[in-house]
């Protein structure tokens, strides 16, 4: 059944560092698939601030997120959405009253906010057409990190192997939250998994690598080297959290996190000795979208 007018579907991402809403339009037409995004809604709700200290999210910025996941679903009914996604995650995997916040949020949007664990995460961003940008018969790593988590994935000839998350976040290390113990797991997991496979490339997600392949080549190219990313962290680091945000023109909620992102980043590309990392520019939306259409495609099917 063909769509020409559009249906319009909505994904939320509940990070550490920020809330994000996504409205993309899904048309469906002599059977060839067309998505465009409508709307994207990004706020700096740094849950992670919270929890990462003191276990919990305060009421302060539980208020927030309930506020904010009421405007969502006020411009959700604006669009006509025909379904949508919401998850969480770190922030919300270690707060204690995070159940409770979710309930609330249910109570008073209709939301239903699901909590996902980092391989789960990473198979969503898996889902939003990664695979369509590698070589087969290549092998990566794939390195999501995020506010609170980075998601290391294993893809071998085109599929995840395995994946492991870590909880070593940007917004966990401004917090000085990131154990030395935890580093040294990462590169344990990096030895004995990647031992005897050889690693082709190194994939990048999440928005501080965008940032920083942008900041580095000026360009929205794919690919950034490992030298560009060590010099662009060095000038950074050397400036003022004030001076990032004027001279790069960055985000308050950006230009602190970027630094500690681009060393976590520069820390696995070192340990692995690898020249360049690939940025796609996909994200947990982009991949809930795509399950999302995926989902309607197969009741559509099934209900002719």
């Amino acid at each position: 059944m063909d769509t020409p007018q559009g249906i319009h579907f909505a994904t939320i991402d509940v990070g550490s560092n920020a809330v994000r809403l996504m409205i993309a339009s899904v048309k469906l037409f002599n059977e060839e698939l067309f998505i465009k995004k409508m709307n994207l809604v990004r706020l700096p709700i740094r849950l992670g601030e919270d929890v990462f200290n003191d276990g919990e999210i305060h009421k302060a910025k539980r208020k927030a997120i309930v506020h904010a996941m009421k405007g969502f679903r006020s411009i959700m009914k604006a669009y006509e959405v025909e379904g949508y996604m919401a998850c969480a995650t770190s922030a919300f995997r270690d707060a204690s009253n995070g159940g409770e916040i979710i309930k609330e949020i249910k109570e008073s949007t209709g939301i239903k906010l699901e909590i996902i664990n980092g391989k789960q995460e990473a198979s969503y961003i898996f889902e939003a057409g990664l695979q369509e940008k590698l070589h087969k018969k290549h092998n990566y790593l794939y390195v999501d990190v995020g506010g609170g988590s980075t998601e290391l994935t294993l893809l071998i000839d085109g599929k995840r192997k395995m994946a492991e998350s870590f909880q070593i976040g940007t917004v966990r290390f401004l917090q000085g939250k990131v154990k030395k113990e935890e580093w040294q797991r990462l590169f344990e997991w990096l030895d004995e998994n990647a031992s005897g496979e050889v690693i082709d490339g190194v994939i990048g997600s999440g928005g501080n690598i965008s940032k920083l392949q942008k900041l580095s080549t000026g360009k929205r190219r794919e690919y950034l080297s490992r030298t560009d990313l060590d010099k662009i962290y060095k000038n950074l680091k050397e400036l003022s959290y004030e001076e990032r945000m004027v001279k790069f023109f960055l985000k308050h909620d950006r230009a602190d996190v970027i630094v500690p992102a681009a060393e976590i980043f520069l820390r696995i590309m070192n340990h692995l000795d690898a020249e360049e990392i690939l940025v796609p520019r996909l994200g947990l939306t982009d991949g809930l979208l795509v399950h999302l259409i995926n989902d309607y495609l197969e009741k559509m099917k099934s209900s002719k």
